[in-house]
């Protein structure tokens, strides 16, 4: 009886080291959820809502890449919007079928604001072709601007990244 035992006892353990091994390859989720947004909108503005960013845990890695030059900036989502006022914009939120990402544009005059060294943001970059917000902090109400210079049409492809958290134990 206690070889009967040890028996279904090594068998079992067999099979969990198997089942352990399989969820720490075969069966693990991805290491990141990524979303990539390509638009041929002509607005000089894309503001991309904190609501975007609560979709998933962490704080996500912004790309944003263009034609030309290439600006983004993070502030306060009410910031973004009273700076923007009665500006041509479109709003990026994620709706629909699998969170599809679903581009709002917004009818306004287009004064030409060129939105580089404004006092409004809390970081912003600029550069040629791509920029880059790495570590993007979600929290406190922040939203993203993306522009060019306010006067061209804004880069046309935006990528968010998040970076999940896979247990290594």
């Amino acid at each position: 009886m206690r070889f009967l035992t040890a028996g279904l006892l090594f068998v079992a353990s067999i099979v969990l080291v198997i089942f352990g091994i399989g969820e720490r390859t075969v069966w693990a989720g991805p290491s990141e959820y990524s979303v990539t947004l390509k638009t041929s909108q002509n607005v000089p503005y894309y503001v991309i809502p904190n609501a975007v960013f609560a979709k998933q845990v962490g704080n996500p890695t912004i790309t944003v890449s263009g034609s030309g030059s290439v600006f983004a900036a993070t502030g306060r989502e009410s910031d973004i919007e009273a700076w923007l006022a009665k500006e041509a914009s479109a709003i990026v939120t994620f709706g629909g079928p699998k969170d599809s990402t679903v581009v709002e544009a917004r009818d306004g005059v287009r004064t030409r604001l060129n939105p580089v060294g404004s006092d409004l943001w809390r970081t912003e970059v600029t550069g040629a072709r791509e920029v880059r917000l790495v570590d993007f902090d979600a929290s406190n109400e922040n939203a993203v601007l993306v522009s060019s210079d306010g006067i061209k049409a804004a880069p046309s492809t935006i990528g968010i990244v998040w970076n999940l958290k896979v247990d290594q134990t």
